[in-house]
């Protein structure tokens, strides 16, 4: 299937190419894939490739992870989990892993763990957007659960008592590491949605995945999705995703910036209030002023409205229109009889030489008669010359003088002898009738 069919032993294959065809199979057929097994052998040579071995025990295979890759940090005896495909190297016909990412074996199950879990809440429903409750949008009353001592809550209430010092804030404190930790924040969150907060805040520092691990409890998470009061969630760093995070109504990356997130806009809602008293005391003035703009106004109006006023003002505008009338009037008079004797003027200028345009007509329609039967005579002149061209170059003369030319039953003209083959029917036009034939024998 993958060797050429023309190997034979008058052709073989040279150990490259073998190798080559050897390391084509192995990479199509297996593609990637997952693989766990104890280090040995660890080297890491000078261009920052690393070399080792993958072993259980009853059998052991090559890696190698290129420097392109994530940096190889395990050592031997450390059980690892790898991801690569296999390769042949051709120069030493051996079988390797080329290795595109490690993980530690603790890790990888927590791993799979997380995603077993994620999924299937996923398929409960409990990430659904149209399941999360939406934030207040002022907050002034938080329920906090978390470690009365870790780093987290300090920088929460710094942030708060700088950007929003109006909040009341209520602790519930609970471990946030541990076996008991899960059971811990259950209850506390329990205890703090009976209390009718508007928003409560779930947080811890960073750590590592079994410092967090507490978080990605399937309890928790339902006991998350079943709260009146909406949540929002800060655990670990930005990196640090858990199931807690999931089911929540919102999330955020770090406890300082849920602090940031939950203080609102208190600063900026301050200077806005300052801003707004004194535009509407602005307001106030401006709407006074024109108040009393609008009052002298109408007085002056009022004034203007008088009857006596009224009537001086249209005796004077009746005069005005009046003057105005018999000045339009006279202009136009005068615009009459301007245009009148202009149009006089144009239409001596304008009456046409009758006999002289009769007789360049009649010159015009000679000159047109001789133009047609001269061009009428060079066009038969050049047909009869065409048809006699036409007449030599046609292939039924060339067949009046015993010529003819064959073609195949389907039609296909027939120039070369190898284009017909031995006992083929041929056809041969002649100029009065075809001739059928068979080929006897093809003389190339």
């Amino acid at each position: 299937m993958y060797i050429n069919s023309t190997n034979n032993a008058q052709n073989p294959l040279s150990p490259s190419q073998l190798n080559q065809t050897l390391g084509n199979l192995l990479k199509s057929e297996l593609n990637s894939f997952w693989l766990n097994g104890e280090v040995s052998d660890y080297f890491r040579s000078h261009a920052g490739h690393s070399y080792f071995s993958l072993k259980d025990s009853h059998a052991s295979i090559s890696c190698v992870m290129f420097k392109q890759q994530d940096a190889m940090t395990s050592d031997n005896g450390q059980e690892i989990i790898v991801f690569g495909y296999l390769s042949m190297y051709a120069p030493r016909g051996t079988v390797q892993i080329n290795v595109l990412k490690t993980l530690d074996a603790g890790s990888g199950r927590l791993q799979q763990q997380f995603q077993q879990l994620k999924q299937k809440l996923e398929s409960l429903g409990l990430f659904d957007s149209a399941n999360k409750q939406k934030l207040p949008s002022l907050i002034d009353d938080l329920g906090v659960i978390t470690s009365p001592h870790g780093a987290a809550l300090k920088d929460i209430l710094e942030v708060l008592k700088r950007k929003n010092p109006l909040i009341n804030i209520t602790l519930y404190p609970t471990t946030v590491q541990g076996p008991t930790a899960a059971e811990n924040i259950i209850q506390a969150l329990t205890n703090a949605d009976r209390n009718n907060h508007q928003t409560l805040l779930l947080t811890r520092g960073g750590g590592s995945q079994e410092d967090l691990w507490c978080f990605n409890d399937e309890r928790l998470a339902t006991t998350i999705a079943a709260l009146n009061t909406p949540i929002l969630t800060a655990i670990g760093h930005e990196r640090d995703i858990s199931i807690a995070d999931l089911t929540a109504d919102e999330m955020v990356i770090t406890p300082t910036a849920a602090a940031e997130r939950l203080s609102g806009q208190f600063l900026e809602h301050k200077h806005q209030l300052i801003n707004q008293s004194n535009y509407l005391s602005l307001l106030f003035q401006n709407n006074l002023r024109k108040q009393q703009q609008s009052i002298d106004g109408l007085a002056h109006r009022l004034q203007k409205q008088h009857p006596k006023t009224r009537l001086s003002q249209q005796h004077h505008q009746l005069n005005h229109l009046s003057h105005l009338l018999n000045r339009t009037i006279s202009q136009h008079q005068e615009q009459a009889k301007s245009d009148l004797n202009h149009c006089q003027s144009q239409l001596k200028s304008l009456q046409p030489d009758i006999s002289r345009l009769q007789h360049r007509l009649n010159h015009n329609q000679q000159l047109m008669t001789h133009l047609i039967n001269n061009k009428q005579q060079l066009s038969q002149h050049a047909l009869q010359q065409q048809a006699g061209q036409l007449a030599s170059l046609s292939p039924l003369a060339v067949l009046t003088r015993g010529y003819s030319y064959t073609t195949r039953q389907n039609g296909d003209v027939i120039t070369d002898s190898k284009q017909v083959e031995k006992n083929e029917i041929i056809a041969s036009q002649l100029k009065s009738g075809k001739i059928l034939s068979k080929i006897v024998e093809r003389l190339d």
